[in-house]
């Protein structure tokens, strides 16, 4: 009776200490995340700061985009002569295409007379004509950078323009031809990865302003319009020109909808969080049973697995016993026994009373033939009969015969 009321005491004992237990993991997990919770749906909080930063690494990658588009035109043109090397001329172009991946579009007037236009589908000249090509041979000198680039909105683009001038021999440059890049706003867009702000519910704007003009025009758009005190950054062009990056963070973000989901999810998780602790807690008895069990087992087969290894280690032993007898008795058997293998009629065991009557050790005996042992006739004899009696598989009989050994003993001996 008292082991028994000590059993349910001690099973009451460890489910009131699971309980609490179990109570405990819970607040542990619901406490951080209810002030995270809270944290994150008073305002913005640390989710808009994210998004504040996120937005400002991308104006910076837009500003550093677009500068080096700017730089484009001249990088092309420096280092080109007069008259136009017209493969070193595309190949220039096939690079800063390659280097530039929101320039489009290539625009190249090294003088009055000469135009030559570049697209990225075709990095080809395919405007330079014969005449325009013709005047310009009868020319020598260098195409220079002049001045600062001239930013401009034209159409869909941002329109980077570049003066330049020829230098000859000996003189100085005179101004006379420009070079142009055409950034693609739509592949700003893509290299800013703006399409995916807009499924995320951000309302994203791109604006230029020329100098100090307050009214901007708008280069691309998405979502929404952009709401009150927007998230702006400002990319500086030369000449006093800008591009504004203007984003207004999802509104959804404190919707009650939202909201009352994530509270449940966070409620849902704290209470199975804590049911598994007690279900995992509450079983301490059954679990020591199982382990005490399982070692019980384990003792059995490591107890059989010795026994069954000290029962080989006296079979060996029987069995070494057994050979030592077996050979005790072939070698004091009183008659002379020679095995030899079937395959090759080599002796491969002798007794001693044979080694005594061959005049020979018994190591001497093992691997010799008939032919090695003996005379040739009674070797070729010996011989025959080894193979008549395998042939049929009774035994085979000789008669008396003298057997002189080495030694000079002579034997009278009867074989079977």
């Amino acid at each position: 009776m008292s082991s028994v009321l000590s059993v349910v005491l001690q099973l009451g004992t460890t489910r009131l200490r699971a309980g609490v237990t179990a109570a405990l993991v819970g607040l542990l997990f619901l406490v951080p995340g209810g002030i995270y919770y809270a944290r994150d749906h008073h305002g913005l909080g640390p989710r808009s700061q994210d998004a504040i930063q996120d937005l400002r690494l991308r104006a910076t990658l837009a500003e550093v985009l677009i500068k080096q588009a700017m730089l484009m035109p001249g990088s092309v043109v420096a280092g080109q002569s007069i008259p136009i090397n017209t493969a070193r001329l595309e190949a220039s172009v096939v690079a800063a295409f390659q280097a530039h991946p929101i320039v489009n579009a290539l625009e190249i007037a090294p003088t009055e007379q000469a135009v030559a236009y570049f697209s990225r589908n075709n990095p080809a000249v395919d405007s330079l004509t014969a005449d325009q090509l013709s005047k310009l041979l009868s020319k020598t000198g260098r195409v220079e950078s002049m001045g600062s680039t001239i930013v401009s909105i034209q159409g869909d683009s941002i329109v980077a323009t570049q003066p330049l001038g020829l230098r000859k021999e000996q003189g100085t440059p005179h101004s006379g031809g420009y070079t142009k890049a055409a950034i693609s706003i739509a592949s700003l867009a893509r290299a800013l990865r703006l399409k995916e702000l807009g499924d995320q519910g951000y309302s994203v704007k791109l604006d230029y302003f020329e100098r100090e003009s307050t009214l901007g025009k708008a280069l691309f758009a998405l979502g929404d319009d952009v709401q009150d005190n927007p998230v702006i950054n400002e990319i500086h062009l030369s000449q006093g020109g800008r591009i504004t990056l203007s984003a207004s963070l999802p509104a959804s973000w404190n919707a009650p909808p939202i909201a009352i989901t994530e509270l449940f999810l966070l409620l849902f998780g704290g209470a199975f969080l804590t049911l598994l602790t007690y279900l995992l807690l509450r079983r301490p008895v059954e679990t020591d049973g199982q382990v005490a069990l399982r070692t019980l087992h384990l003792s059995m087969d490591k107890e059989m697995l010795r026994s069954e290894i000290e029962g080989r280690r006296q079979a060996e032993l029987l069995l070494r016993n057994s050979h030592a007898l077996l050979d005790s008795v072939f070698q004091h058997i009183p008659s002379m026994i020679v095995l030899k293998r079937a395959t090759d009629l080599t002796v491969v065991r002798a007794n001693r009373l044979a080694g005594s009557i061959l005049g020979q050790s018994i190591p001497a005996l093992l691997g010799p033939s008939n032919n090695e042992l003996q005379p040739d006739e009674h070797a070729a004899r010996d011989a025959e009969t080894d193979l008549l009696a395998l042939s049929e598989g009774n035994l085979v009989e000789l008669p008396e015969q003298f057997i002189q050994t080495s030694d000079g003993a002579a034997h009278w001996v009867k074989i079977k």
